[in-house]
């Protein structure tokens, strides 16, 4: 925090009974002046309650903060708490999802195998339904709606996976996006905007060019935002999102050259964005303890960088350690810097309206699913795990 701005915010402060023994007490150094504000409060707190004058200071001073936050930090990164929704409906559904599942799981093979050694699967888990899909049919939380569609289509059942799937569009269309500061929201608007082109497979190609451009800038933006909110408030889904916007930059590496190019990067280079993604996402799993089980991303992003790919290995010549000219953690720090630039143009371009559908856009990408699924009952090979 600059100088200025710390000796205006103090000078406020101290008008409040007790924050010249807090300073004399606190010791740690004012970098976060939110940090800063809330281990007041909790100091003064336990002492003594504070006034409603005193309230009301705590107040400006905080949107004082949150201003000043704003002229200093990229507009993807930029998060407010006392923005955030109350998403409790989450913690239920999940508790009574837990309670619905019968303990029998399935493991099914990825339909796409990035690796020669390696066979990668998912685990299903058999949920009874219990009355579940009726109580939160109007729920109004993006990943409510999210995880019941996606269990839904894993049975086969698509007329009503896509119902509550499409549920979801008026969350990811919106602007603003009353989730921009909830990281369940986020992750709910992600995962379904996610799930469409999923959905859609190859016919995602056949869109009008503008249509897609937008729909991979909004999926690029909206998991940057889930990122940059679920690292704030250090929640483990954010390795996964790491280890899915690499894979994604990865294999739709031209609109995504494209996109990059638009914001001021020329001839970018998506292998980068994945070396630094994988890294990053491992890097920050180590953060939160849990480093043995993402430990894979940080092998494909050493492989990434040595050998230019995760299964043509043994050639040094083929590496980006040749290509780029520098070293492993100068590309994950560059890879790093265009994200954060990209997605915060982006969100100027969110705001703006331009990465918004029309009706007629949404209505031609539902009818594309639409036809492509039909109910049909899906036949997994259940192993029971009580």
């Amino acid at each position: 925090m600059e100088e200025s701005q710390l000796k205006n915010f103090l000078s406020i402060l101290f008008r409040i009974d007790g924050f010249s023994s807090f300073m004399l007490e606190y010791k740690s150094n004012i970098k976060d002046g939110f940090d800063f504000l809330d281990s007041f409060v909790e100091w003064r707190t336990k002492k003594q309650p504070l006034s409603s004058d005193e309230n009301l200071i705590i107040t400006i001073v905080r949107e004082k903060i949150n201003d000043f936050n704003k002229t200093i930090i990229p507009p993807i990164l930029f998060f407010d708490s006392t923005q955030r929704m109350d998403e409790s409906i989450v913690s239920a559904f999940s508790k009574d999802l837990n309670s619905a599942k019968t303990g029998r799981k399935a493991i099914v093979d990825a339909k796409y195998q990035r690796y020669k050694t390696i066979t990668e699967s998912f685990i299903y888990d058999e949920v009874e339904d219990k009355g579940l899909i009726e109580k939160y049919a109007d729920a109004e939380h993006p990943l409510v709606y999210a995880e019941i569609s996606q269990s839904v289509i894993n049975s086969g059942a698509y007329t009503v996976g896509l119902h509550f799937l499409f549920k979801n569009i008026k969350f990811i269309n919106s602007c603003p996006n009353v989730y921009w500061n909830s990281p369940f929201g986020l992750l709910g608007c992600w995962q379904s905007l996610w799930e469409f082109g999923r959905l859609l497979g190859s016919d995602i190609q056949n869109l009008p060019n503008q249509t897609l451009s937008k729909y991979y800038k909004l999926l690029f933006l909206l998991m940057s935002r889930a990122i940059a909110v679920g690292t704030a408030l250090k929640m483990a889904q954010v390795c996964d999102i790491f280890r899915n916007r690499a894979e994604m930059l990865r294999l739709h590496r031209i609109p995504f050259m494209s996109i990059f190019m638009d914001k001021g990067f020329i001839a970018s280079n998506m292998d980068v964005q994945f070396i630094s993604d994988c890294y990053r996402g491992y890097m920050y799993s180590c953060e939160l303890g849990i480093g043995d089980i993402f430990q894979q991303m940080l092998w494909d992003s050493k492989k990434m960088y040595e050998y230019g790919s995760l299964t043509q290995i043994g050639n040094y010549d083929n590496g980006y350690k040749e290509i780029e000219d520098a070293t492993w953690m100068e590309l994950v720090e560059r890879g790093r810097i265009r994200s954060i630039e990209v997605s915060s143009s982006l969100c100027t371009d969110y705001e703006n309206g331009l990465l918004q559908f029309s009706s007629d856009e949404w209505e031609l990408i539902c009818s594309k699913i639409a036809s492509k699924h039909y109910d049909h009952c899906r036949k997994y090979d259940w192993k029971d795990f009580k």
